[in-house]
């Protein structure tokens, strides 16, 4: 995950200021685990891997 933190999100586009990079990081890390496709994982993201959590009702409440 530090690797794709690097890559993805801290290093991959120029961001404004430290502030706003910071903001920025936890959509990044919802997106990395409930949308990004992971190879690992079957091309699906990490938290469809855990049992009761893929019901999207169930993780917005």
């Amino acid at each position: 995950m530090n690797g794709t933190l690097a890559q993805e999100w801290q290093y991959g586009r120029a961001w404004e200021s430290e502030a706003g990079r910071a903001s920025a990081l936890p959509a990044h890390i919802e997106h990395y685990n409930w949308s990004r496709p992971h190879s690992a994982c079957g091309g699906l993201p990490p938290m469809s891997r855990v049992a009761g959590v893929n019901n999207l009702l169930a993780h917005n409440t």
